[in-house]
């Protein structure tokens, strides 16, 4: 296993002079095997952008590994880190992964994402930003384009009355600036857009569900294929929602807990 991966890049968005790192989970191939040609999940974890929430890190990326994905957990740049830090970050990340899948085994045309909360708006940013203008001066060729995303209880929109409180405050940015118009992945959505998962609880008082339906409308608007799971209750933040990650007993729930059988599914069929 290869536990830890830097990510080196040209530019000025490194935080507090510290790199951006992968925690990788692989399965090596083996005689019994042969070598394959895996997808990989790169998880954002959640933490409204001033911190990594630990609950969705390696327990997340256990599960899939354990059902043959090769896993990535992404220590991305949080508290006041100025936007687009983390997003191009993020870009990087699939950058590697892609540049390094013969060596990790990895479809490099089966990179998906899999974000929380805040880590969830992480990823849809990518899926609707990786062609824009910025991205494309990196990455001329698409190589941090991802190929699909689950989104866990994200943060999707900067609009009022369903943003996230403390939202805009970490990532530096106020209704002025330059980059706030890039913040509402659901204003961003073209047929170019990768396909998703999406799950959110309807009684999520931390980030409305209303974030998961602003995105699955605007993807239904330009046709790109989604999956939706609104569960009944669970609150926010559950991760796994299971014994593998819960604080205490109200963190198991186990209607929420399909999820991730119900994504495994859906990459499967990607």
């Amino acid at each position: 296993m290869l536990d830890r991966a830097e990510l080196r890049f040209s530019g000025t968005y490194l935080h507090d002079g510290i790199l951006p790192w992968l925690h990788c989970f692989l399965n090596r191939p083996n005689r019994e095997l042969g070598k394959r040609y895996r997808k990989a999940i790169l998880i954002f974890p959640s933490g409204s952008y001033a911190k990594l929430s630990d609950r969705e890190t390696d327990a997340v990326a256990l599960r899939f590994q354990a059902y043959g994905f090769q896993s990535f957990v992404l220590h991305y740049s949080t508290g006041h880190a100025p936007y687009p830090t983390a997003l191009l970050e993020a870009a990087e990340a699939v950058k590697a992964v892609r540049t390094n899948a013969q060596k990790w085994d990895i479809d490099p045309d089966g990179i998906y994402l899999c974000g929380f909360s805040a880590g969830g708006h992480l990823a849809a940013s990518l899926a609707v930003h990786w062609d824009k203008p910025l991205l494309r001066e990196l990455y001329p060729n698409g190589e941090c384009r991802p190929n699909g995303t689950i989104l866990c209880y994200p943060i999707v929109t900067a609009h009022q009355p369903y943003r996230a409180p403390i939202f805009l405050d970490e990532l530096c940015v106020n209704e002025s600036s330059e980059w706030f118009s890039w913040l509402s992945a659901e204003d961003h959505v073209t047929p170019d857009t990768p396909p998703c998962f999406l799950w959110h609880n309807a009684d999520d008082k931390d980030v409305s569900v209303m974030n998961s339906v602003l995105y699955a409308s605007a993807l239904s608007k330009e046709s790109v294929p989604y999956e939706m799971h609104i569960f009944p209750q669970g609150g926010h933040g559950l991760s796994l929602a299971d014994e593998t990650t819960a604080a205490g007993e109200n963190e198991i729930n186990p209607t929420c807990a399909q999820w991730s059988d119900l994504a495994i599914r859906w990459l499967q069929r990607m």
